[in-house]
């Protein structure tokens, strides 16, 4: 048994078609059908049923499924480690922090701390949207991201969460914005253009289910990029909502803005996500520091 014929195993049960699997494998039909012929004949178990026109796995075949892609997850980690050793980043961090947001304080700390305690602390600060971080997490790509996740949010077994904090959601707007002749409510936005991020969501919140749970009938707009939502807003081109850590930027050549917490809106959670399965030890000294601030916090400041 050979690891190209498990992976072409692996990837005609993924598809249940051995024309979409030969794409993505990049090999001929043909090959694939050698590959498992001569599979099932090593092991003396048939694993798949074909005829003209479907594939399916036999019973055996679903077995050997599922315990097969443990296997490979195991030996991906397994690889990922041994190249880190190999490439002398057993002390390199790679963190990903959710586009438009500043890093927390308490990471800040941690991070401190790592660079004190190990001379050749190397970290790498990656931003991008929240699905991002959670596809390049399981993919090995990052060690921790930073994001923001509703209170309720739940992950599966392979993630670790921490909640560092929570945030009220907040309005902004330009100063000179009708809104403030009044302490402004989240009925305030009806009808109005509300500027959100590219992919409609703050973090893993999304916001057209926020505006919707409301009743409220914004107009949504998306900018270009979470660094420019800002100033969109200075230029008056709508209103954004907002959290804590929320980077807002100005302009010297536009209205600066002013920001109103939303009591109306649930609060949301300032969280660090990681993949349980497969990170360098180093991250586990960082997670010990952050415990440590939470509990006991630092002399950095935390607003």
């Amino acid at each position: 048994m050979t690891f190209n014929q498990i992976n072409y195993f692996l990837t005609i049960a993924k598809h249940l078609n051995f024309t979409q699997a030969a794409s993505e494998l990049f090999v001929a039909q043909s090959t694939l059908s050698r590959s498992m012929a001569a599979l099932e004949a090593e092991i003396g178990v048939k694993l798949l049923q074909r005829d003209f026109h479907n594939v399916t796995l036999t019973a055996a075949g679903e077995l050997m499924y599922c315990e097969m892609e443990k296997i490979m997850a195991e030996i991906g980690i397994v690889v990922h480690r041994v190249q880190a050793v190999a490439n002398n980043e057993d002390n390199k961090l790679t963190i990903g922090i959710l586009a438009g947001q500043e890093v927390d304080s308490s990471v800040l700390f941690a991070l401190k701390k790592l660079s004190d305690d190990f001379p050749d602390f190397d970290l790498e600060i990656r931003k991008m949207l929240h699905q991002e971080l959670v596809d390049e997490l399981k993919a090995n790509k990052l060690d921790i991201a930073e994001t923001v996740i509703s209170v309720d949010d739940v992950f599966d077994d392979e993630i670790g969460c921490l909640v560092i904090e929570r945030s009220n959601i907040y309005l902004a707007a330009r100063t000179d914005d009708l809104l403030w002749k009044k302490s402004p409510t989240i009925s305030d936005i009806d009808g109005r253009v509300l500027l959100v991020p590219p992919d409609y969501h703050m973090g893993a919140v999304s916001i057209p289910q926020l505006i919707k749970n409301a009743q409220v009938n914004a107009l949504l707009k998306a900018t270009l990029d979470m660094e420019s939502q800002s100033l969109w807003v200075e230029a008056g081109m709508g209103v954004t909502l907002c959290n804590k850590r929320h980077v807002i930027c100005s302009s010297k050549n536009l209205k600066p803005i002013a920001v109103a917490q939303m009591n109306e809106l649930p609060e949301v959670c300032i969280a660090l996500l990681w993949n349980k399965n497969c990170h360098p030890p180093i991250l586990d000294s960082m997670l010990n520091y952050l415990q440590l601030d939470l509990e006991h916090p630092s002399d950095i400041s935390h607003d």
